[in-house]
């Protein structure tokens, strides 16, 4: 029995031995595995660890990362091509109406209102417009009267007589550009030789024999027109051509020296008279508001522009309705 006392204690010795190094080794391969990310002693990289020799990152960072959140930024200024594009008529008569504007538009672009991509209040089917005037530039509010387009504002001051002025869907570039009245005046004496050479380029353009067209000048408006011109004049077409007799043409001069011609064709008016004055991109230059009359157009409104080294001119707006603007369109309407 002592024997078998003796041999259960022994047993239980060497099982408690077994156990011990059991647990030692467990314990050892738990901090192998923390420790296995450690440099080895050696200084060599372990081959279980070694990063590859381009490591293509999982995330790469963008160049130039957009921000979140970007800064607004101001759309850039209309170009004055696009503001003149843009320009429709305002027309007021206080023997009409006392307190709004009619916004002179054709039939067919009152027909297809908000049908076409045109950026003009003719075209768009808008609450309000800008109009400039001789106050300035400000919303009207618009209204559809019977067919037509009326603007109305409240505190509106209204010319003291008959007037058209400038109409467009966006404030113009120019902060406040306003429609001055202007008034013509007797043309200056100007040589032969500098007719001639107005003469000479009417005639190449329009593909007109320079005979057929004698001109001399029937009225000027100073101020700044771009490319150094200070100086618009009037040319009518002499009596004496049986073909072009009462046509006008309308030319930019430095001082004695032409600097362009308006229109295509040059020789279209006749009983040119400017309307009024502005400046709608604020560069400096004037852009100019034309009265005329043309044989199949009726009476008409144009504005004379210079942009991108050329004198411009481009039609707003006419009708076979001279009557209508008897109130504001100077002298007699020619009978051609």
């Amino acid at each position: 029995m002592g024997d078998n006392v003796a041999m259960r204690g022994w047993s239980a010795f060497l099982q408690a031995v077994a156990v011990f190094a059991a647990m030692s080794s467990c314990q050892g391969q738990d901090k192998a595995r923390v420790d296995s990310k450690a440099e080895p002693v050696s200084g060599q990289p372990d081959a279980s660890t070694q990063a590859p020799a381009n490591p293509a990152p999982t995330n790469p960072a963008p160049a130039n990362p957009a921000p979140t959140n970007p800064a607004p930024t101001n759309p850039a200024p209309a170009t004055l091509a696009k503001v003149i594009e843009g320009l429709d008529v305002a027309w007021f008569d206080p023997t009409v109406t006392k307190d709004s504007l009619e916004l002179l538009c054709n039939s067919d672009d009152l027909l297809a209102r908000g049908e076409s991509d045109e950026r003009t209040p003719c075209a768009a089917v808008v609450d309000s417009i800008q109009v400039v005037d001789a106050e300035g530039t400000a919303p009207w509010t618009v209204r559809e009267r019977s067919q037509h387009l009326q603007l109305v504002r409240a505190g509106a001051r209204f010319p003291d007589t008959s007037a058209p002025l400038l109409a467009l869907l966006d404030p113009p570039p120019a902060k406040n550009a306003r429609l001055s009245p202007v008034t013509s005046s007797r043309p200056k004496s100007r040589s032969k030789k500098v007719v001639q050479a107005l003469v000479d380029a009417v005639a190449e353009h329009d593909d007109i024999h320079p005979d057929n067209i004698p001109l001399r000048p029937r009225s000027e408006v100073h101020g700044a027109f771009g490319d150094g011109a200070d100086t618009l004049v009037v040319f009518a077409v002499d009596p004496s051509s049986e073909e072009f007799a009462g046509l006008e043409v309308l030319a930019a001069f430095a001082g004695d020296q032409l600097q362009g011609v308006f229109g295509d064709p040059m020789l279209m008016w006749s009983g040119l008279a400017v309307a009024g004055m502005t400046d709608l991109d604020g560069d400096g230059i004037s852009e100019v508001l034309w009265w005329g009359f043309a044989d199949g157009i009726g009476v008409g409104l144009f504005v004379t522009w210079f942009a991108n080294g050329e004198f411009r001119r481009t039609h707003l707006y006419s009708c076979e309705c001279g009557e209508y603007f008897l109130s504001a369109y100077p002298g007699t309407l020619p009978e051609r």
